[in-house]
């Protein structure tokens, strides 16, 4: 999930005030962002970025 997705779906905010609520939500324990380094399927690795979100902190 990223802030230029989400301001590209709500037009009516910009990225930067994206950023700025994904930033407040993490910071609030709502929201984390895991990153892993995973082998797929033709023996490959790659860094996913998980999102996980929370209703309590």
């Amino acid at each position: 999930m990223a802030h230029k997705v989400l301001a590209a779906e709500h037009p009516r905010y910009g990225q930067q005030a994206m950023r700025t609520s994904l930033a407040r939500i993490t910071e609030a324990g709502h929201l984390r962002w895991i990153k892993e380094h995973i082998t797929v399927e033709d023996h490959t690795m790659r860094w996913v970025t998980r999102t996980y979100w929370s209703r309590t902190g």
